[in-house]
């Protein structure tokens, strides 16, 4: 890492000249302060607890992607409702796959394509023989918190507001006759 280079709250930093030819299997659980530090960064009250299941191996293909992270994060996170600012307790997680590719692929006329398939779709450029699987896991756990937290007791009167649920009656779709314009038509 350069110097100007920000050091993640979950640092875990792996030296993929290091890294053996069939990949290794990694285990991240969030120490306390850790979490603490992740909680202020993404504006969550707290997250009680923080682990990650990974993978790093390198890749198959050799299609400009040298390294394949795959893997799981979960999180206990307390947040704030988003209409009653109670405190809401939420698991929140998420499957994960990243691609790492050379920085020259990145920077490669626009005619060479990389061929990623869609559910695959995150790429990271590696700018060094180190790659941060702490930070990886932390921007994954940070797409699996939930935007609108809601309590329980949240009904959204609190704001003058109905929340609907899935099976509210009255979101169920009036079965319309196809020949009613017609009779419109008649007349």
């Amino acid at each position: 890492m350069t110097s100007h280079t920000p050091v993640s709250e979950l640092s875990r930093p792996v030296d993929i000249t290091t890294l053996p030819k069939s990949g290794r299997e990694f285990v991240i659980e969030g120490s306390p302060e850790e979490c603490a530090a992740l909680a202020r960064r993404f504006s969550v009250v707290d997250i009680r607890s923080l682990q990650s299941h990974c993978r790093l191996e390198p890749a198959a293909d050799g299609q400009g992607v040298r390294f394949v992270l795959k893997g799981r994060v979960e999180a206990d996170i307390v947040q704030l409702c988003s209409i009653s600012l109670e405190e809401v307790v939420e698991q929140a997680q998420e499957d994960f796959i990243i691609y790492f590719v050379d920085e020259k692929y990145a920077t490669m006329a626009p005619a060479t394509e990389i061929e990623i398939r869609p559910d695959e779709e995150d790429l990271e450029v590696m700018t060094s023989s180190i790659i941060d699987i702490g930070e990886q896991v932390a921007q994954q756990l940070a797409l699996a918190i939930n935007p609108y937290p809601r309590s329980a007791s949240a009904k959204g009167d609190e704001l003058g507001y109905k929340i609907l649920q899935e099976d509210d009656p009255s979101l169920a779709e009036e079965k319309k006759n196809p020949f009613a314009i017609l009779k419109g038509l008649k007349d």
